[in-house]
């Protein structure tokens, strides 16, 4: 069983706990998913299963796509609504200011500090280990991409957005951020991630449906699931080489990752430098 299945990760989850119960449901101990969601978020987790766990790491390298509320009034140490009030400012906001705030992120790569309560690591202990312990550890930033952002429902004490962003994007993060300029404090009510590297929330699997399915009727071949690579097509002389790990030369452009096939089977991931292909990950299956 080597797959990629989209799955709707209900509120009360974590992520991990998504993959333990497939992993029962399946009947298979390799499973991991391509991006943590909080237990109150909802929406896609893909899952990579069999030989998909080994495109986890590319599937989170694309896009991905939430919608949002954020609150205005209050704020809370966990920047959600899970968190305690630690804060209180006035509820209304100057929505205009908001559409230009929002106008101005639009395709721009920012900064971002990772919160206290999340599972970055340092070392070796997550941050919200230390913040259940009311200790505040100096974090690093890092860049994050917006790719786009747009307003959906302006209310009166709350707005509701979308937004397309790189992976380690913390929304919590950037309601806080959206809040400062504003001059209010603010907290996410509600996240929902609608898209993830061209998976769509319409096609995600609730995982009691998972239970009661034929699995080949809702996951999607490891090939199909990279549908943002290139690939390039090898004679099939080639194919001993190839799946050897021995370098051939193509003619081809410079590409970091690209989608290998040869004698009618998708043999991998590989790197083209110089008209020299070097295969990275092996896979060795049918399309």
């Amino acid at each position: 069983m080597d797959c990629v299945i989209n799955v709707f990760k209900e509120k009360g989850y974590t992520s991990q706990d998504v993959v333990s119960i497939c992993k029962g449901i399946l009947k298979t101990k390799k499973i991991g998913h391509a991006g943590t969601l909080d237990p109150d978020a909802t929406g896609v987790l893909l899952l990579g299963v069999g030989k998909g766990t080994k495109i986890t790491e590319y599937l989170m390298e694309y896009g991905k796509t939430y919608i949002f509320e954020m609150c205005f009034g209050e704020s809370t140490d966990t920047l959600d609504l899970s968190g305690k009030v630690n804060g209180f400012s006035e509820k209304n906001y100057d929505k205009e200011k908001l559409k230009q705030i929002l106008d101005d992120l639009n395709g721009q790569t920012i900064e971002q500090v990772p919160p206290m309560y999340s599972a970055v690591k340092v070392n070796g202990k997550k941050l919200y280990e230390y913040a259940r312990q009311n200790k505040e550890i100096k974090r690093k930033s890092r860049k994050i991409t917006i790719y786009d952002i747009k307003p959906l429902y302006l209310l009166e004490n709350s707005c509701i957005i979308k937004v397309n962003c790189s992976k380690g994007t913390y929304i919590r993060v950037l309601i806080e951020d959206i809040a400062k300029k504003l001059d209010r404090l603010a907290y996410m009510k509600s996240l929902i991630r609608v898209n993830s590297a061209g998976f769509d929330i319409k096609d995600s699997i609730k995982i009691e449906s998972l239970k009661k399915c034929n699995i080949n009727d809702v996951s999607y071949s490891i090939y199909d699931s990279l549908n943002k690579m290139d690939s390039i097509t090898l004679e099939d002389n080639l194919y001993k080489k190839i799946t050897n790990g021995v370098k051939v030369k193509v003619n081809y452009i410079n590409t970091d990752n690209i989608k290998v096939v040869c004698n009618d089977k998708f043999i991998g991931i590989g790197n083209i430098t110089d008209n020299i292909l070097k295969m990275n990950k092996v896979f060795d299956i049918c399309k």
